[in-house]
């Protein structure tokens, strides 16, 4: 699946003129060097513990029930 992906993109490359594969590859090599030095600074045992807050269906229900704990 990924090789069939790489060679659509290799084919839509070859379609763009020289200008605008210039501006292409440069965007991609700026991605994957941006992607290294996030590995290299962000350790692997803390990835995924950093997570955004789950949806909130009911706020004030929620909040109510937050109140009503702290002040018994």
């Amino acid at each position: 699946m990924v090789r069939r992906l790489m060679l659509a993109n290799q084919e839509v490359l070859a379609g763009l003129g020289a200008e605008d594969r210039q501006r292409v590859e440069a965007a991609i090599a700026t991605a994957r060097t941006s992607r290294a030095a996030l590995d290299a600074t962000f350790p692997a045992e803390f990835r995924g513990l950093a997570r955004q807050a789950g949806p909130t269906l009911f706020p004030a229900i929620e909040r109510a029930a937050e109140r009503d704990a702290r002040h018994g």
